[in-house]
């Protein structure tokens, strides 16, 4: 009888030679990044965390490692920016 594999196990065997290039590796870090950022925004803005919590949160992810901290950093805000309230 023959040997029943789960769809990862399919998958992993498929994908063992496939590598990620170097843009797509950056690209990956910097979604994970924007995902970090927003769910830290997103707790200040609830009251979960305080502002020097955030800046800790914010160093702790990047800081001097992703240049680009900042801008996505300001993205969000922006976004999060309500002229009425």
């Amino acid at each position: 009888m023959g040997e029943i594999r789960s769809t990862l196990d399919i998958i992993m065997e498929k994908t063992k030679n496939l590598t990620m290039t170097e843009e797509e590796t950056k690209e990956l870090s910097r979604k994970e990044l924007e995902g970090k950022i927003k769910g830290c925004v997103q707790r200040y803005m609830d009251n979960l965390i305080n502002m020097e919590t955030l800046k800790s949160e914010l160093k702790k992810e990047g800081g001097n490692k992703y240049p680009e901290l900042q801008e996505i950093l300001k993205k969000e805000l922006l976004e999060r920016q309500q002229p009425d309230g």
